[in-house]
Formats: structure tokens, C-alpha cells, sequence
């Protein structure tokens, strides 16, 4: 997978300052635009789980006519998800995005 790197030769004083504190030589340029990546999962994910409850009812009171009434409900637990990783890193020296992959 190739991603574009958004952030080379946009960096704001915060984030240059970020990236010196992850260890980035000052004066940094990243040669290419797009940098190959290897995206994986976590090994000790666990299973997601949901209970659920769902109900229709047809009522057909005339030839031609009929109405549907349905009701569902789902309790997700333990919710997998991911994020991508162009908003990775988008995000990278956001503390929120670098918060949460870290």
C-alpha cells in the first residue's frame, strides 16, 4: 500500500518540535511523497460481541394494500474497528491520532 505524505513541508512550529522529540534530524526533508507501509492488527484482540432483538409484523387489511411495521435493537460490546492508515499519518503529530496509535 502507498500512502502521501500531507505533512512534508507543512510542519508548524508544534509539530517540528514534535518531530525533533521522536528523534527527527532537524532540517528533515522526506525524498519521496509516498512511502510504502505494512498495516497489521492487534494479536490480543478479543471477539466482538452483540445481543440483539428484531420484530416485524405485515398487516394486509385490503386486497393491494400492505404495511410493514419492524423493530430491531443491537447492544454492540468489545466494537472492532480500525483506523486508516492515511489518517494515521495525516495525523501523526496530533496528539489526539499519535495518543491513540502509540
Amino acid at each position: 500500500m502507498l500512502l502521501s505524505d500531507n505533512f512534508t513541508g507543512n510542519a508548524d512550529g508544534s509539530q517540528l518540535g514534535q518531530c525533533a522529540n521522536d528523534g527527527v534530524p532537524t532540517g528533515f526533508t522526506q525524498p519521496n511523497t509516498q512511502i510504502r507501509i505494512t498495516q497489521g492488527g492487534n494479536p490480543d484482540i478479543q471477539p466482538e460481541e452483540s445481543e440483539g432483538i428484531n420484530f416485524g409484523v405485515i398487516i394486509k387489511p385490503i386486497e393491494g394494500l400492505s404495511i410493514y411495521a419492524d423493530y430491531y435493537e443491537v447492544e454492540i460490546t468489545n466494537t472492532i474497528s480500525s483506523i486508516g492508515a492515511q489518517l494515521i499519518l495525516n495525523g501523526c503529530y496530533q496528539k489526539i491520532i499519535k495518543d491513540i496509535v502509540l
